[in-house]
């Protein structure tokens, strides 16, 4: 069985409205942490506003069927 890591699981909204980005860097430093594959929801959109936070991609990162708004 594949363990992996969403943007949900840290409190992502996916309804390209409320702030993603703390929510995504959040995935994203736990799952450098860990090792563990990202995959992003199908069909959620995700909005990612001006603030000063980055997201380090270190793993595996599936965003099939999932945009964004930077």
């Amino acid at each position: 069985m594949s363990r992996f890591l969403t943007y949900e699981m840290f409190g992502a909204a996916g309804d390209g409205v409320t702030d993603d980005l703390p929510a995504i860097a959040e995935t994203h430093r736990e799952a450098n942490r860990q090792r563990l594959p990202v995959k992003a929801r199908e069909g959620a959109v995700y909005y990612l506003s001006p603030k000063g936070l980055t997201a380090p991609v270190e793993t595996d990162t599936d965003w099939t069927g999932a945009r964004f708004i930077i």
